[in-house]
């Protein structure tokens, strides 16, 4: 599992007694130099924290397939993020795509320029643009 990842147990966070969760931590589906894809679960009544000292990350729920995709979240290196899921009755499941260079390795600009000059199509892979900052641009 990640070292940032961290899920709270039995103690109180925002006045919400926790229960125990799994300690097995969150499954790597993917990792590269660039890239780390943890499939991360919060078990129903359970509250999930996730530290991100090194790296910034992108948090993306996982939904039925007939349901609308909700936006992902960006969280910036040296923060953290919380999952509730105390009301849920299911699991909650994300995808966190942790960033893990330390500064991006091109600008806005310089990717335009080489995304233009490298496809003869267009350049957007999904349907909808869910997020885009310095780090990622996340589709849909």
């Amino acid at each position: 599992p990640s070292p940032f990842w961290k899920q709270a147990k039995g103690t109180a966070l925002c006045s919400i007694r926790l229960k125990t969760v799994m300690a097995a931590g969150p499954a790597v589906l993917f990792e590269n130099a660039r890239l780390r894809v943890l499939d991360v679960r919060v078990a129903p009544g359970c509250v999930e924290r996730m530290e991100h000292h090194h790296h910034c990350c992108v948090r993306w729920e996982v939904l039925d397939a007939s349901l609308q995709s909700p936006s992902p979240t960006f969280h910036p290196q040296g923060t953290a993020s919380i999952v509730d899921n105390t009301t849920g009755a299911a699991e909650r499941r994300d995808l966190v795509f942790e960033v893990l260079l330390a500064s991006p390795r091109h600008t806005n600009e310089g990717v335009v320029r080489l995304m233009a000059a490298a496809a003869p199509y267009g350049t957007d892979p999904g349907q909808v643009l869910k997020l885009e900052n310095d780090h990622v641009r996340m589709w849909d």
